[in-house]
């Protein structure tokens, strides 16, 4: 808990609780890890069950939505998933969701840990 006391010269004092203090370097020292996960969005596409269709699913979505978005799969036993990208924003991944829908009706919107970006420190 950070206090504050002012005096009338219009100085301005901040008493840090010690605890506060540890918790932010404890905090800064597990962003800075090469596999320190964030809380994300990813747009679900859809589920095959042989690697052949999600490979092919995979390199036709890429055609489809380049510059837009890049296909994702992850096999998750026994199933293969296909997701348009990786968001932060939930609002990045909407909009790649209202494009998709069109092609793609059955897409959502799904709430996962994503690897942290290469170019944020």
């Amino acid at each position: 808990m950070a206090l504050c006391s002012a005096s009338a010269q219009g100085s301005t004092q901040y008493f840090e609780e010690p605890s506060i203090r540890v918790m932010e370097e404890k905090q800064k020292h597990l962003r800075s890890q090469e596999d320190y996960m964030l809380n994300g969005y990813r747009v679900f596409i859809n589920l095959f069950s042989s690697r052949k269709a999600a490979s092919d699913f995979e390199k036709e979505f890429n055609y489809r939505y380049e510059g837009f978005s890049t296909c994702v799969l992850e096999y998750d036993e026994p199933n293969f998933k296909a997701y348009a990208g990786t968001y932060i924003l939930k609002a990045d991944a909407q909009k790649m969701l209202n494009r998709v829908k069109q092609t793609y009706p059955t897409a959502k919107i799904i709430r996962v840990s994503i690897p942290k970006p290469k170019d944020e420190d």
